[in-house]
């Protein structure tokens, strides 16, 4: 195999695990809370919030560690991680090991996740990149999209445990290759072996962590509780604290410079922006087919792997369109794609209507314009970023589409917890709300330009 390719290999293995797990586990919730009957519904809501906050904590810091330490070095032992974590929760024989199992799920996730377009990119030259960019969101894309469906799967197989013994075997394969094909090579600006800020770090994780946990938590807490407002205040605290340490150390977790660079600042928020859109809308068409037309988990899953088909290749499209006629240009028309994909399903779907007329078209539209978005915002963020800050640049890119991830799963809740018109009524306005925020994206992105400097 050609050595940029079984580097390409290694790594994606890395973004599919990850997209394939968070994807999988929320179909066996189900069958989980059913292995637990003592346990609470709020305990139990820990298996998926606590890997949601851990994999939003450990992003940036894992990036800023593989700067220094070497990427391969930290991606492999994330990778491991994960892996280990994996077998834990299928052996879980309480609550409290499954949602630890979780957490540390959620760091190896985060850890492993960033930093595998961080080892791709040196791999491929130049005029290859985009190429690269593509396939890898392709890889993340039909991870994601196919999880629902293989979840349904393994759980009518056997039960909720098979969903995390089938991640065993491919993390173990994935680090034995990484280990033989990834380079060893420590690109930080610092030489390898020097420690980055801790301190910072802490404070960077917590903020982020506070943050995950005060978004996914709000709605079951209340959005003005105590503690949803203390934690959320806590992360603004935090994050101010990070900023001042940032601004008066001499070697800090991110290097002030970065974030002055236009095209890294101008992607991160367009992908924080559609972030947003994207997630909401996943939620809102898996709950839609679930609830108004009962779907079993299985069906849903089934119903939407359409659109993982067309992700995939739209994915694989977009990173050399972007290349070729510019991100900019390509973002706004993939963003507006998807926006009309979100009319499509507002419209499409009413009293009567059948799936492949109703809902299979604007499922398709959206998945190709989502995809095709994502790629090339995702090369955006990182194609000003100087080499020895790689690591750091791709965790930033992907933390702002978490960030965005979980303030979409939270405007949903509100949107569709108006009883306003009754169900359906709350989904068309989701899919309207969805659709109107990609026109705000797309003038976001017309920021976007080709980088000038990477210094």
């Amino acid at each position: 195999m050609n050595g940029r390719w079984a580097v390409f290999g290694a790594a994606a293995a890395g973004t599919f695990l990850g997209a394939l797990d968070l994807n999988v586990v929320p179909v066996a919730f189900d069958d989980i809370t059913r292995s637990f009957p003592h346990a609470t519904l709020g305990a139990l809501s820990w298996v998926t919030t606590g890997y949601a906050v851990a994999f939003g904590a450990a992003l940036l810091p894992a990036g800023a560690l593989a700067d220094r330490l070497g990427r391969r070095a930290v991606f492999l032992i994330g990778l491991s991680l994960f892996t280990v974590a994996s077998a834990c929760c299928a052996l879980a024989g309480g609550v409290g090991m499954l949602i630890a199992a979780r957490f540390a799920q959620g760091v190896g996730a985060g850890t492993m996740t960033p930093l595998a377009l961080a080892l791709i990119l040196p791999a491929f030259g130049p005029a290859a990149r985009g190429r690269a960019i593509g396939l890898w969101s392709a890889v993340g894309a039909l991870a994601a999209a196919a999880g629902p469906a293989v979840g349904g799967l393994l759980v009518g197989v056997d039960s909720w445990r098979l969903v995390f013994w089938c991640t065993v075997p491919l993390g173990a394969v994935a680090v034995v290759v990484g280990w033989r094909v990834l380079p060893r090579v420590d690109e930080g600006r610092d030489g390898p072996g020097r420690l980055p800020d801790l301190l910072g770090a802490a404070l960077l994780a917590a903020a982020v962590g506070a943050a995950a946990l005060g978004l996914a938590s709000g709605g079951d807490w209340g959005w003005t509780s105590p503690a949803t407002l203390g934690t959320l205040g806590a992360a603004v605290a935090l994050s101010v604290g990070f900023g001042l340490r940032t601004a008066r150390i001499a070697d800090p977790l991110i290097r002030p410079g970065l974030l002055r660079l236009r095209p890294v600042r101008v992607a991160n928020v367009a992908l924080l922006l559609f972030g947003l859109l994207y997630f909401a809308l996943q939620l809102a068409n898996a709950l839609f087919l679930t609830s108004v037309w009962d779907y079993t988990a299985l069906e849903a899953g089934l119903a939407l792997t359409p659109g993982a088909v067309v992700a995939t290749a739209a994915s694989y499209v977009g990173g050399p369109a972007g290349a070729r006629y510019g991100n900019r240009v390509i973002a706004q028309v993939s963003v507006l794609l998807f926006g009309a994909g979100c009319l499509m399903l507002a419209l499409g779907t009413g009293p009567g209507t059948s799936y492949v007329t109703g809902f299979l078209p604007g499922l398709l539209v959206s998945s190709v314009g989502s995809s095709a978005a994502f790629s090339v915002l995702a090369a955006a963020a990182v194609e000003s970023v100087p080499a020895s800050e790689l690591g750091i640049g791709s965790a930033l890119s992907v933390t702002s589409r978490a960030i965005g991830a979980s303030l979409g799963f939270a405007g949903l809740a509100a949107v569709l917890a108006s009883p306003a018109g009754g169900a359906l009524a709350g989904y068309h306005r989701a899919w309207w709300i969805v659709a109107v925020g990609t026109v705000v994206t797309a003038v976001a992105a017309t920021a976007i330009r080709r980088p000038a400097t990477t210094a």
